[in-house]
């Protein structure tokens, strides 16, 4: 939990750190927090295109909360 704590610390500082964004939405996903984590992964899809592993757990975490069609699109 403290580093997750100290990762929401560097988002509120910088909200562009995309790296920080994809570790607290693998955790979001990982808890089950599906919500939070589809913003997360957004944010650095949006900001990264070419990162395939934030599309990867995008498309899986849609998966996950029961939307398959937007899975299958990611």
């Amino acid at each position: 939990m403290e580093g997750i704590q100290t990762l929401l610390s560097v988002v509120r500082e910088d909200s562009t750190n995309m790296k920080a964004q994809l570790v607290l939405g693998i955790g979001g996903f990982t808890s089950g927090q599906y919500d939070k984590a589809l913003e997360r992964f957004q944010k650095v899809v949006t900001a990264e295109p070419g990162n395939l592993e934030a599309v990867a757990f995008l498309a899986d975490t849609y998966a996950a909360s029961g939307n398959k069609a937007e899975a299958v699109k990611w």
